[in-house]
């Protein structure tokens, strides 16, 4: 069993991405395999549907954690000690179960990171069914929110249950049953609406770390 110490602020990840401009399946578990292309533009849609393999910090993802769906500037401003509190809750499950394992994929990227996300030990021998779902929303909603600003552009994300872009829409938006994208928000560039629902996952992977750990859980965004 793997002890590893939990990321650091300035530790660097690559996060597999699936872009494509209309809906489709799930890919399940292609992010392993897939051969990645470079993500090249900035706060902007890439040209191309595929995999990317974009980098970032442990800190840009913890900073998605505590931004998404809404914005926190208001409690901080009004009743700080609970939005402290709801900003822990946010991050601390990242904590508790997420950690990073190098990754070397046949056709690395120039000026990729070699380590990815994956599940921890107590993720994988000590956690029950409900807290892994929770993980997951968490996780899930953390990466759309770091896809869809910092690659994309987007501008605030708002949880689409609170209304969403078209006021109209408002009594859908509340039905559970629909399946809807649960983030919006507008891209200034574009002059457009934007729309996310998470997908991001943890799931068993067959593939061991190369430190020879057993820790084998993959992330994907």
């Amino acid at each position: 069993m793997n002890d590893a110490p939990p990321p650091t602020y300035t530790d660097s990840v690559d996060i597999p991405v699936l872009f494509r401009a209309k809906p489709a399946g799930r890919p399940w578990k292609q992010w392993r395999t897939a051969t990645a292309q470079p993500w090249t533009v900035g706060a902007a849609f890439p040209a191309t549907d595929g995999w990317y393999a974009p980098s970032t910090t442990w800190r840009e993802v913890l900073k998605a954690a505590t931004e998404v769906g809404r914005d926190v500037t208001p409690n901080l401003q009004h009743i700080p000690r609970l939005a402290l509190g709801e900003l822990v809750a946010r991050v601390e499950p990242l904590y508790a179960y997420i950690g990073m394992h190098d990754f070397t994929p046949k056709k690395p990227l120039k000026g990729s990171s070699g380590r990815r996300l994956t599940v921890n030990a107590v993720y994988e021998h000590g956690t029950e069914r409900s807290a892994r779902h929770a993980v997951g929303y968490r996780l899930g909603m953390t990466m759309a929110e770091w896809a869809c600003r910092s690659l994309m552009g987007l501008g605030q994300t708002w949880h689409i249950e609170d209304g969403g872009p078209d006021p109209a829409l408002h009594d859908l938006f509340q039905n559970a049953t629909q399946q809807l994208p649960d983030l919006w928000g507008r891209h200034d560039a574009e002059a457009s609406t934007g729309s996310s629902k998470p997908r991001a996952a943890t799931s068993a992977s067959t593939d061991s770390p190369t430190d020879g750990s057993s820790s084998k859980a993959a992330a994907r965004s």
